[in-house]
């Protein structure tokens, strides 16, 4: 298995899965309507590149007759290699892809948004436009495999953890990055017929002892919890 023999991992960090200019205008179209422009220093929200093309030169890469490996730089600190087309069955394995989103969505994070609403309606706004974008690539239909997992849930107080949970804690605590929205978030992925879900919350609900971050989020994990989401996606795969 030649995929598996020489894996490949791509990670491109985009936290609102589009750009600045498209998120405003999606934002806007939503309601938030005290959005002004680029010139608000608060504006910069994230990543201003456009990754799903990233992801078409990686389809494109396997569908090329070689038996090679090419490396195909994506900016300054980001790079995927992508092994070309190989003439065997496994050229017909699927390039796969795990999108994760939702922890900057917030109106802390999106000055000027005030409403939790118009994020979470935004947010619906965002996933649909990005897996049509995806759907639309050459060869997606044949080679191309969208999963996204769902929001680790926040915890009140992880720097006492000592154990895990039983049953486990999947109620979000109140707070200004407006983790109510999470399961929201979450439905929006189970509810796109193009998407996957890899649901981790339950099992990431129960570890607040695995936080890496205690303070202010309890929400960012150590890498023993992340070690095995690895195990459940090869299980879904």
């Amino acid at each position: 298995m030649l995929r598996l023999h020489k894996p490949v991992i791509t990670r491109f960090t985009s936290y609102h899965l589009v750009n600045n200019e498209l998120l405003r205008d999606m934002l806007n179209d939503n309601g938030a309507n005290s959005l002004t422009g680029r010139d608000n220093e608060r504006y910069n929200w994230g990543s201003d590149a456009d990754w799903v093309p990233y992801v078409q030169a990686a389809l494109e890469a396997y569908a090329r007759p070689s038996d090679d490996w090419e490396e195909h730089p994506t900016g300054d600190r980001d790079s995927y290699a992508a092994p070309l087309g190989h003439g065997t069955d496994e050229a017909s394995a699927p390039t796969v892809i795990i999108l994760s989103s939702g922890a900057h969505w917030s109106t802390l994070r999106l000055d000027g948004a005030e409403d939790p609403k118009i994020i979470e309606d935004t947010f619906a706004s965002v996933v649909a436009y990005t897996t049509v974008r995806l759907k639309a690539l050459p060869r997606a239909n044949l080679h191309l495999r969208i999963l996204a997992r769902t929001n680790p849930p926040p915890m009140d107080d992880c720097l006492n953890a000592t154990e895990p949970l039983d049953p486990p804690n999947l109620v979000p605590p109140a707070s200004n990055f407006n983790y109510e929205s999470f399961p929201v978030f979450d439905d929006v992925w189970r509810n796109n017929p193009s998407i996957e879900v890899l649901d981790l919350r339950p099992l990431v609900g129960t570890r607040p002892d695995g936080r890496r971050m205690p303070r202010p989020d309890c929400l960012h994990v150590c890498i023993p919890v992340a070690r095995s989401w690895v195990e459940v996606l090869w299980n879904v795969l």
